[in-house]
């Protein structure tokens, strides 16, 4: 299942990039693995309602392929599974399409239909399809995209520095293969709690019907005492022996090799359990026995290199290999939790995602909530259509950075339901001398109230926070006495009890705080449809 979903999300990237509407991936793979009903078409189409892209579920025929503009959605029967690609162009008898593993196959038109029963999904976009504030979205994401890189040109870096400084080839092949043996270690932890961490690993432990990583890594031989597992052994002891030797060089080598040598038999009782017992194989349990044993060899050699006896052990290596050990354990006990509390947080903050999803949920508490009187102002701050079936009421600050966010979702839920949704604009202030410049931006804009660029001013306001020009560009009505109408919108906050901005009420009921407005914009096509079908007045 997971691995379809992932193969979704990529048909859904390249359909965004063949349609030139621009949604990070971020943001693509947290809509649809937040959809209750994902993955199916119907979480395809509220996502691509969320970014104003309109579609159309169909069933086509052959015929139809040369009628429909591309690219578009289609749904494949494969060896009893289903599949989706995207279909970018027909030429002639042949088609061509996306698929999220394959990437683009051209093949005729007779071979795609066999397994193409006409299910698909078409779409349209427009100048105004997209996500809401992409460019700052996509410069974190941008950044974020760095991360991975550093890190690994930090870690070749190292590992130069490692190499120059070793004492010799033998302790560098040595300190190689624990770094080997570390890096499974994680990997088994990973896999034993269920982490996404190292995927590409992991893909071992798959590779024919008799390997099973999790079985193996979760049996009784698997843990110690019934808690500290095998695989956290392993990381400790690899992990220990790194730093004892980046501490001790040669002197720990004949040390660490006692400790490896009794280690070695824990090797052949779990390679009989898991072929006995269990008659199962997890390969990474392999790969780290293995790297035991080239490790027990290598000691060996760093010892006859350094002309030492492999089996003397230095009095004065006790402390530094004890050291190592204790500082190794108290550290994995303490980043441990940590790591299980980040997956926990990662897979609630999914849950909570999917919860706050669903339609139904949204329109019962928000219809819980008090009709709150939203009165009339002398200069209305009105955006979209004066008919429409919903109204949606926000109480900003012209300051306020959040209000700044919310406005631009109000831009993008005008820009895809320009006839089903109208905005009316509030601005709460203070009487308070330290408020004046709040007050005085929130009056000149009410001085817009009926005049075609009050939109644009908006924008522009909460864009560049620029007043002169704001002044300039977007003069306000001087027969509006805009003092008095702000004054008004002020005691209307006082009698509705605005305690925080941006306030948002939809056909006069306050947001529930479950909810922001970019749930908002999750729901609206469900709120206008319900709203249309009831006939609900708006307020």
């Amino acid at each position: 299942m997971e691995t379809n979903q992932q193969h979704i999300i990529k048909v859904v990237q390249h359909l965004l990039e063949g349609l030139n509407v621009r949604v990070t991936r971020r943001t693509v793979r947290q809509a649809l693995e937040s959809h209750p009903a994902f993955p199916s078409l119907a979480s395809l189409t509220d996502v691509f309602s969320e970014w104003g892209i309109e579609t159309m579920a169909v069933c086509l025929s052959d015929s139809h392929l040369l009628e429909v503009s591309y690219p578009f959605i289609a749904q494949l029967d494969t060896n009893d599974e289903v599949e989706y690609v995207v279909v970018t162009q027909v030429q002639g008898a042949e088609i061509v399409y996306f698929h999220p593993q394959a990437g683009l196959v051209r093949e005729p038109i007779a071979t795609f239909g066999r397994r193409w029963q006409g299910i698909s999904l078409l779409t349209e976009a427009n100048k105004t399809s997209g996500e809401s504030q992409y460019e700052a979205k996509h410069r974190q994401e941008v950044q974020a995209s760095y991360r991975r890189p550093f890190f690994y040109t930090a870690l070749t870096l190292l590992a130069m520095l490692i190499a120059i400084q070793a004492p010799s080839w033998s302790w560098l092949a040595l300190f190689a293969g624990n770094v080997a043996g570390l890096f499974v270690c994680v990997a088994l932890w990973s896999e034993e709690a269920s982490q996404s961490a190292f995927s590409y690993l992991k893909k071992l432990c798959g590779i024919s019907p008799k390997t099973d990583c999790h079985q193996v890594v979760n049996s009784p031989a698997g843990k110690l005492f019934g808690w500290f597992s095998m695989a956290e052994i392993g990381l400790v002891y690899f992990g220990s022996c790194l730093l004892a030797m980046a501490w001790g060089g040669a002197l720990v080598v004949s040390t660490l090799a006692w400790l490896n040598a009794a280690a070695l038999p824990y090797t052949i009782f779990s390679v009989s359990y898991q072929a006995f017992v269990l008659r199962k194989w997890c390969t990474l349990c392999l790969i780290v026995q293995i790297t035991l044993w080239l490790t027990f060899g290598l000691h060996g050699w760093v010892a006859n290199g350094y002309g030492t006896a492999f089996t003397s052990v230095s009095v004065a290596s006790l402390p530094l290999v004890a050291a190592a050990f204790l500082l190794v354990s108290l550290t994995w006990v303490f980043v441990k939790p940590l790591l299980e509390h980040t997956r926990t947080i990662r897979l609630t903050e999914r849950a909570l995602a999917r919860f706050k999803r669903s339609d139904t949920l949204f329109v019962t508490l928000l219809d819980a909530q008090p009709v709150v009187a939203m009165e009339t102002m002398p200069a209305e701050l009105v955006l979209g259509n004066q008919d429409a079936p919903v109204t949606i009421t926000v109480v900003s600050n012209p300051f306020c950075v959040p209000c700044a966010d919310a406005h631009a979702i109000l831009e993008k839920i005008l820009a895809i339901y320009p006839d089903e949704v109208r905005v009316i604009e509030r601005f709460a202030g203070n009487t308070r001398p330290e408020y004046s410049d709040s007050n005085r931006i929130a009056q000149h804009l009410i001085g817009l109230s009926g005049q075609p660029i009050l939109q644009e001013a908006l924008h522009s306001w909460y864009t560049y926070k620029d007043f002169e020009l704001l002044q300039a560009a977007y003069p306000a009505d001087p027969t509006i006495d805009t003092a008095r109408a702000h004054h008004q919108h002020m005691a209307w906050c006082d009698r509705t009890k605005i305690e925080y901005t941006p306030s948002v009420f939809v056909n006069g009921r306050l947001l529930p705080d479950l909810f922001t407005i970019n749930d908002l914009l999750v729901h609206l096509r469900y709120v206008i449809s319900r709203c249309e079908t009831s006939g609900v007045l708006t307020h």
